[in-house]
């Protein structure tokens, strides 16, 4: 990951800019105003990212709601535009949201948001960037580092949840009942 201070204000447009003339790069833009460049999974974090995505992306298939991938863009309320690996948002705050603002990067907080740590992630920012989820209002904030084999979560008001090197999580609201298969993931980011 690379962060700099942009010489002007960074506006969606010039990181949609950015986005076009470096199509491999996966971009944020920090509170700070700082763009985020961030490399290419690779293939096994490619694939483990696919998997999480179909996950989360079956149970809103049975039970409403969307589902972005890194890909999609979430700006939050402290001015920040982050991708989280996965990112669930409830069907009636879909719709609150205007037909217009569908298109970019809306000002939305996802309800759920997952990040998958990656060999270039440093643990620290990546820890920041769940305290800033939680902080701008996302209700589950969870952070799956194959690495380490731990899964983090965190809701606003409730202690943090540490489980090392689970095979299953099920999830309260706002996924209630969804079952994330942990395992699968982390045998998808190590092979």
């Amino acid at each position: 990951m690379l962060a700099f201070r942009w010489p002007q204000p960074l506006t969606d447009e010039i990181i949609v800019e950015i986005a076009a003339a470096n199509p491999s790069l996966r971009i944020e833009r920090s509170a700070e105003g700082e763009l985020i460049l961030m490399p290419p999974l690779g293939l096994t974090g490619g694939q483990a990212e696919v998997e999480l995505s179909l996950q989360v992306a079956l149970w809103v298939n049975e039970h409403g709601g969307r589902v972005f991938s890194s890909n999609a863009g979430f700006t939050l309320p402290n001015t920040a535009l982050r991708s989280p690996d996965a990112a669930y948002v409830t069907e009636d705050h879909w719709q609150a949201l205007p037909p217009g603002e569908r298109r970019g990067f809306a000002h939305l907080v996802p309800d759920a948001a997952f990040e998958l740590r990656s060999r270039t992630d440093a643990l620290r920012d990546l820890r920041h960037k769940l305290d800033e989820y939680v902080a701008c209002g996302v209700s589950l904030v969870v952070l799956l580092d194959p690495k380490r084999k731990v899964v983090e979560i965190r809701r606003r008001g409730v202690a943090d949840e540490i489980h090392a090197d689970p095979e299953f999580i099920t999830f309260g609201p706002p996924l209630e009942g969804f079952t994330l298969n942990v395992r699968r993931i982390f045998e998808r980011a190590n092979e």
